[in-house]
């Protein structure tokens, strides 16, 4: 048996066996507990899968009828021309990776009927040698039906088809299928190099424009399926061009990991493009770059332990220039969360604690199923519940209405479910620790997972020590998994029920059960106060940013969720202009305190007196501090030694009603990532109705006692 050291690939040359570490680790022990939110995978008690995946195939003829239909029906001209005018693709490359044109029924969300849409269909085709070295064969009847024993053509794995009016709109077919790589099948057999790009539009505008073979990810940014990998052991350089987002950006150095660091390159987007137009390689294709040049200048990742500014300053560049990316995904449940918190980072600990029965599992529910949305590939490790009646509750939190007798909205509610990227560990009651990790582990190498929640750590721990022995345990399980989130960059939230105080009391930071080592661990700690039948959730910890805060909270029945009192819900863009405008302000702010605190010296004659020579006039000054003026502004405040300053009360945040930079074309996160929606009727102007008003009247003492009001 040989075992690749760099990435655990095993393989038996006795029995044929082959493939990851974790199946590795699978095969031997069989306790490794994981299951999707679309079907249960394996571990805890259950059999472990077999080796190899019997899937069907497509029919080669008629994943040719769909590409036919692209080119030759008039009724899909508006796919076509959405291709070549709007995206920018050639018809010699829509052709040459067999895209195609489908009419598919989708379910509506609202009625729950399936309403037919045009789609473009983007194939995952592969040899039967590939399908080898994946582990896939295709069963008895497909076989008969190709009729060719020949391993060197290519066959139709799975269809990827989107709608084209809504991206969100997204199918794969046959269900239940393989993986894949769009565009393998333009791959040549001799290339060492290929570019993998994030969406299929950027992969053939890659192609298109330098001629390198290019494939995409079978699921956007959200996942590289350990089935791919063996696809890409044959390239000597892979070049990574994910999307000039906060998604695709965090997920570059976990991919290169997987693929191999030293030869894996990073497309950058150039430091002097829009950043706000240029977001992939399609847009960069659109926007007349030069993508050749772009892929020559990819940059090797550094040794992980080894940086200099120099390696680092694209990454403070795009910091300073994007400051949302560095805040992370922003929240559309709970707005106020945003503008303390600033949104969800990845390699943080949260830590969240309440007395029993406030909605600790409500909330989380609640907030993993909107970053689920948003294309944050999630774990839940329920210990408390049951999984089953963990769904049941996301799925009414999802519908945001009782699904009880309602067969249609359960399968609407049910199918939007099925298709986020959302795992559950199989673990309930008193675990091992080291189990737990485990299956974290796997879960980020195979699925990518970028948020795990462990709701409780108490029940996680029932009955493993007594005495003070029993914080020990804790204060253990705690320290592996902050360097667990900190070495897979993952966003770690942990449940921990507090000591017993009094009702009436609210909770503080020495609330939370065992030592101060948890709260001392956590990047942020959240605290669900209840008391007197009143919620409120507060933020005690808060290390990127430092604010704290209470966001007052009630409970919705008929949706099983909490909402802020006062506010409702706002898509992820309206989250985002929310929170860039707070910090435009902010920053105006500040620069107005330190042009206040700078003063312009002046020169001012003392007296004359005679130089050395007694022929020549010499003067001595002094430097007398003047106020300066503020932005350009001179007004006179009450005469004081008439030095002039402007008023500070007239800053104020911009209209939002304007044009926003954000796209508010409804679209929501598919299988692609990427999310830009905004909520029903929504028209600009300020956020709840409350929000600073421009033109305020200056107070006369406001160089002195600045009144800054929002």
């Amino acid at each position: 048996m040989y075992v690749q050291k760099a990435q655990g690939v095993y393989k038996c040359h006795r029995c044929g066996a082959a493939g990851s570490w974790f199946d590795f680790k699978r095969k031997l022990q069989g306790n490794v507990g994981v299951a999707s939110s679309d079907s249960v995978l394996y571990g805890g008690n259950a059999a472990a899968p077999a080796e190899v995946k019997v899937i069907q195939t497509l029919d080669n003829e008629k994943a040719m009828a769909i590409q036919q239909n692209l080119m030759d029906d008039p009724d899909y001209e508006p796919v076509l021309k959405y291709l070549t005018e709007t995206r920018g693709l050639s018809l010699e490359v829509l052709q040459k990776y067999c895209v195609g044109a489908i009419e598919q029924p989708f379910r509506d969300h609202a009625t729950g009927e399936r309403v037919n849409a045009k789609c473009i269909s983007f194939p995952w085709m592969a040899r039967q040698l590939d399908m080898d070295v994946m582990g896939v064969v295709r069963n008895n009847e497909d076989k008969q039906k190709q009729g060719s024993e020949d391993k060197n053509l290519y066959d139709v794995v799975r269809l990827k088809i989107r709608a084209v009016e809504d991206k969100s709109k997204q199918q794969l077919v046959p269900k239940g299928g393989s993986w894949g790589l769009f565009g393998w099948n333009t791959v040549p057999t001799a290339a060492n190099e290929i570019v993998l790009t994030e969406g299929e539009f950027d992969a053939m505008a890659v192609h298109q424009a330098t001629g390198m073979p290019a494939v995409s990810l079978p699921n956007g940014c959200q996942s590289l399926p350990p089935s791919v990998l063996p696809l890409l052991e044959r390239f000597k350089r892979i070049y990574l061009w994910m999307d000039n987002d906060a998604s695709g950006q965090a997920n570059v150095e976990k991919f290169a990991s997987k693929l191999g660091m030293t030869r894996c390159y990073i497309v950058r987007t150039p430091v002097d493009a829009d950043a706000a137009k240029v977001k992939d390689a399609n847009d960069a294709l659109r926007a007349g770059l030069d993508l050749t040049a772009m892929v020559r200048a990819a940059e090797i990742i550094p040794h992980s332990q080894i940086t200099t500014f120099e390696e680092l300053r694209r990454e403070v560049y795009d910091e300073i220039l994007n400051p949302l990316r560095a805040c992370g995904v922003q929240s559309r449940a709970f707005p106020s969360l945003n503008r303390l918190m600033k949104g969800h980072r990845m390699g943080e600990v949260t830590v969240l604690t309440g007395p029993t029965g406030c909605g600790k599992t409500t909330l989380l529910s609640q907030l993993s199923l909107d970053l689920c949305g948003q294309g944050v590939s999630t774990l839940w490790g329920s210990f408390e519940i049951k999984n089953t009646r963990l769904m049941h509750k996301m799925l009414t939190q999802l519908a945001q209405r009782n699904l009880s007798g309602d067969v249609k909205a359960f399968e609407a509610a049910a199918d939007r479910f099925e298709a986020l990227p959302m795992h559950f560990l199989r673990f309930f009651g008193s675990t091992d620790v080291d189990e737990v990790l485990d299956a974290m582990e796997y879960a980020v190498y195979a699925y990518d997972v970028q948020h795990i929640l462990l709701d409780n750590v108490q029940f996680m721990m029932a009955g493993q020590g007594r005495g003070y022995d029993k914080f020990e345990r804790q204060d253990a399980a705690l320290d592996k998994f902050r360097k667990f989130a900190s070495a897979k960059n993952v966003h770690l939230t942990l449940v921990i029920h507090p000591r017993k105080e009094q009702e009436d009391q609210d909770l503080t930071l020495s609330s939370v059960f065992g030592t101060a080592k948890a709260t001392q661990e956590a990047d942020n700690v959240l605290i669900l106060q209840r008391i007197k039948g009143e919620s409120k959730l507060d933020i005690r910890k808060n290390r990127f940013d430092g604010a704290l805060g209470s966001i007052p909270l009630k409970f919705d029945p008929n949706s099983a969720s909490l909402r802020e009192v006062g506010t409702e819900g706002m898509s992820e863009g309206v989250a985002a202009v929310d929170l860039e405008a707070q910090m435009e302000f902010e920053q105006k702010r500040r620069i107005q305190s330190s042009h206040r605190a700078q003063e312009r010296l002046q020169p001012e004659v003392l007296h004359d007196s005679i130089g050395p020579e007694g022929n020549h006039e010499t003067h001595q000054y002094q430097y007398v501090a003047a106020a300066a003026p503020l932005n350009g502004h001179n007004n006179n405040v009450n005469g004081v030694n008439g030095s002039h300053t402007h008023k500070l009360n007239g800053s104020s945040l911009p209209a939002l009603n304007g044009e926003d930079p954000h796209d508010q074309s409804g679209s929501s996160s598919g299988l692609n990532g990427g999310s830009n929606s905004s909520p029903s009727g929504y028209t600009g102007g300020t956020i709840d109705g409350n929000g600073p008003h421009a033109g305020s009247v200056g107070e006369p003492f406001a160089a002195f006692t600045p009144i800054i009001t929002r």
